[in-house]
């Protein structure tokens, strides 16, 4: 397995020495012939965390004879480093960090990282499944799953290379937060006379889950669990009261306890209420939308990421006259011919997607999936 952290933090290293002994023990770059740290004397345990001038792929861990001598059987004289931590960066494992590396490593995608958005949410250890050769589209999805510190929903993507502060005609890899569903980019009404077929709007309540456990395991290999007994903000009390204790566990592989926490929130606060969805399937407009001023635009300028607002359907739902619904653009296809737009609504849930993988890393191993939105990851305005 690949440990995707920072670069070469070790910890608690102490040495055990008697009179008339003469040993040391270090920690050393055999490429470079230098010590990172070294002690010869008894005590501990002493904290280190050391980053390495030039990256190597090996050190030694080294309990040297510095004299002649003849220690004894009963273990008096050892050397003892306990938990180590190897990062392969100087600086925090974040998401930004990690999509910033994947976009210099792809050589299929721009290095421009311009569009890269800064999230500051710590993630380590973060580890790669490089037995299984994960993919870099999986790690993406992984890391995005994990939102922010303030438990928002984030997205990887991929934009158009004119994009990039200098365009050389490769997609650009951008990541940004989903937008908030408070306002709003289109505009349309049951009853307009640019709307294409029916729409039909469900509520499901199903898959509402406001009582979520965690199941991980630490970076030093034990198996964790954490659940709302322990900690109230793995649970909605209101959501409780009105749907009924609805349980999730979520298996998260190896991961920090506050990267669990996180999750764990996240997906609460994804999951606590019931979500509309456009049952009827896509949404078709001929001609033009109407944007958030009211004036009508191109059917071929609507594009994915922006936020549709149907004005006129359950407002009741909501307790607010007019307020209408408002959906997440999340794909479009355009007919050039017919001058219709085609608007698929529903943000992909890269949680529910890592979610997913899990539970088939795991064999099928009765771990329930949320329902799964797919389409084009959002392009925030």
């Amino acid at each position: 397995m690949t440990v995707y952290n920072k670069a070469g933090t070790f910890a608690s290293p102490a040495l055990l020495t008697g009179k008339k002994q003469n040993w040391e023990l270090r920690l050393r770059d055999g490429v470079g012939g230098v010590n990172i740290w070294s002690f010869t004397s008894s005590g501990g345990p002493t904290a280190r965390d050391d980053t390495l001038g030039t990256p190597r792929q090996i050190l030694d861990l080294e309990f040297l004879a510095n004299a002649n001598q003849t220690p004894s059987g009963d273990d008096t004289y050892h050397g003892q480093v306990t938990s180590v931590m190897l990062y392969s960066e100087t600086g925090d494992i974040t998401p930004t960090s990690i999509g910033q590396d994947i976009a210099a490593k792809c050589t299929e995608l721009s290095t421009d990282q311009s569009q890269i958005g800064s999230n500051t949410f710590v993630l380590e250890p973060f580890i790669t499944a490089g037995a299984g050769w994960e993919t870099m589209a999986s790690i993406l999805a992984r890391v995005a799953a994990y939102g922010d510190a303030s438990y928002n929903a984030w997205a990887f993507y991929l934009l158009e290379s004119e994009k990039a502060v200098s365009p050389n005609g490769l997609s650009v890899l951008a990541f940004a937060q989903q937008p908030a569903l408070t306002s709003f980019d289109y505009a349309i009404r049951v009853d307009e006379e640019n709307l294409d077929g029916p729409i039909l709007i469900k509520k499901d309540r199903k898959s509402v889950r406001n009582w979520i456990a965690v199941h991980y395991t630490d970076y030093q290999g034990i198996e964790r669990w954490i659940n709302p007994d322990q900690t109230t903000t793995q649970k909605d009390t209101d959501s409780i009261t009105t749907y009924g204790q609805r349980d999730y566990v979520m298996e998260l592989g190896q991961i920090s306890a506050d990267s669990a926490w996180n999750a764990a929130r996240r997906f609460l606060a994804q999951n606590k209420d019931p979500k509309f969805y456009v049952a009827s399937g896509p949404i078709t407009v001929k001609g033009w939308i109407r944007d958030a001023s009211g004036q009508r635009i191109p059917a071929s300028q609507i594009r994915a990421g922006k936020r549709l607002k149907i004005e006129n359907y359950l407002t009741d739902e909501v307790a607010t006259t007019g307020a209408g619904l408002t959906f997440i653009v999340s794909g479009t296809s355009y007919d050039d011919a017919t001058r219709t737009c085609q608007i698929t609504t529903g943000v992909p849930d890269s949680l529910a997607m890592f979610l997913a993988q899990m539970a088939l890393r795991r064999g099928g191993s009765g771990i329930q999936a949320p329902t799964i939105t797919l389409g084009i990851p959002p392009i925030p305005g």
